[in-house]
C-alpha cells in the first residue's frame, strides 16, 4: 500500500480488482478501482459513476441491500 500524495487520507491500492454482482440479474462485474484504507476493517472504492461496479451499487441501494464485493490483490 502506498501513500501517493502527503495530504492523502490512506494509503490506497491502485489496482485492486473489484468484483461485484448484480441484484437484481447476477451478473458480475470485475473492474479495476482505487481502494483507499479507512482503518483496520475498512476501505473506500473510489467509484468511476459511469462503470459497471457503480451501476451495481446504485441497483443495490435502490433495493435497500448491501452490495457485496470480493477484492482481489495479487
Amino acid at each position: 500500500m502506498i501513500r501517493p500524495y502527503a495530504g492523502d487520507a490512506g494509503k490506497i491500492i491502485t489496482l485492486g480488482l473489484i468484483i461485484t454482482r448484480d441484484v437484481e440479474t447476477s451478473t458480475p462485474n470485475v473492474g479495476v478501482y482505487r481502494l483507499q484504507l479507512q482503518s483496520k476493517t475498512t476501505m473506500t472504492v473510489h467509484w468511476l459513476s459511469v462503470r459497471g461496479g457503480a451501476r451495481h451499487l446504485r441497483k443495490s441501494a435502490e433495493a435497500g441491500k448491501k452490495l457485496e464485493i470480493a477484492i482481489a490483490l495479487e
